[in-house]
């Protein structure tokens, strides 16, 4: 081989490898917004909707063709739920309980809908009572838009227990995981931004091809920040806390918590009250119960430990983010949440059974 060719075949070698590198850097190293396509003619789960709190929505009876991975979603009931196939009258002599919230309750990751929390709590009850529980989580959802959506949508289905699963990123005041790209552009260019976490770390950083106006909060913001506007969590559960009354279902929050290598954590806390995370405080003066289900968490993690399992939490209950539950986290959440739902709505639950 001529030693020019080599050189430029070991140059691009280097360059390939090189690129390998900072790709798993910034994976590693850098937060980079995270993006689903609305596109059409793209496949996705998620659409458009006129409603500016939403934002958007799941699809109807979606099935995503080929094998669906990471954050994709395969499929989607009637009524454009990641659930299985639900009627809005409730069976008689039973119980409905709403899971809302975003994309941990959806199950980003969890490519088995057996999988995510709202199947296996329900499963745990299918042993003795008659109780149904609905997935109504959207991926990217603010808890403004989560109570948005059990307003227009979710009372249909007559709950009589809603309950909200609280992550750290819904104080955000706007939806974000999910961008419609509006420019013309390459296929390849558009495929890269949402393959290369490198690539697209630079598109937004030196505003490469459009993208930055169309990812940064700044930009999207135009699509329903001005419906939300600010304290989404307070206006949120104020409204969820308005239709439990106005309704009759009992509510309650669950403080999901940030599973890191070397620890599981709650937060954010109070500036006032370290004690206190900031939910918990906005959700005492409404009278809505929160509960944190950390502690079982760590408990079950210092279990395996003694018994010689990984000493990773970040790893052993999530997708790898500290925060998407994997199977095993999912099944242990809802473990934990037929506990404390056994414990403080058991009479609720026999009195909608019996009736």
């Amino acid at each position: 081989m001529p030693t020019r060719t080599k050189k430029l075949l070991l140059l691009l070698i280097a360059v390939v490898l090189s690129l390998v590198a900072a790709e798993v850097f910034v994976r590693l190293a850098l937060e980079v917004p995270d993006v689903e396509r609305i596109t059409p003619g793209v496949q996705n789960a998620y659409e458009l909707t006129d409603n500016p709190v939403l934002g958007y929505v799941l699809k109807r009876s979606y099935v995503h063709q080929g094998p669906a991975h990471g954050n994709r979603i395969a499929r989607t009931n009637s009524h454009g739920f990641r659930d299985i196939e639900r009627t809005f009258r409730k069976p008689a002599g039973s119980t409905r309980i709403i899971l809302l919230g975003d994309s941990v309750v959806v199950g980003h990751g969890i490519e088995t809908i057996d999988d995510t929390i709202s199947r296996q709590l329900e499963n745990r009850f299918a042993q003795s009572e008659t109780v149904e529980v609905l997935n109504m989580g959207i991926g990217g959802y603010c808890t403004r838009a989560e109570a948005e959506l059990l307003a227009v949508r979710g009372l249909a289905y007559q709950p009589d227990l809603v309950l909200l699963v609280f992550v750290y990123n819904d104080y955000t005041d706007l939806n974000g995981q999910i961008t419609q790209y509006r420019s013309r552009r390459p296929a390849l260019i558009n495929e890269l931004f949402v393959r290369s976490e490198l690539f697209r770390n630079a598109s937004i950083s030196f505003d490469l091809f459009g993208f930055r106006e169309e990812v940064v909060p700044d930009y999207r913001k135009l699509l329903n920040e001005e419906a939300i506007r600010k304290n989404n969590v307070t206006q949120g559960l104020e409204l969820l806390k308005e239709l439990s009354v106005e309704q009759g279902f009992e509510l309650a929050i669950v403080a999901w918590p940030t599973f890191r290598e070397q620890k599981i954590i709650d937060g954010p806390f109070s500036p006032t009250r370290t004690d206190q995370l900031i939910v918990e405080g906005i959700a005492g003066d409404l009278g809505i119960p929160t509960f944190r289900i950390s502690e079982q968490f760590r408990r079950d993690f210092e279990r395996h430990e003694r018994q010689g399992r990984p000493s990773n939490p970040k790893q052993f209950y999530t997708t790898g983010d500290g925060m998407h539950p994997n199977p095993r986290g999912a099944r242990l959440a809802a473990l934990f949440i037929e506990d404390l739902i056994r414990e403080h709505y058991g009479s609720r639950l026999a009195r909608s059974d019996a009736g």
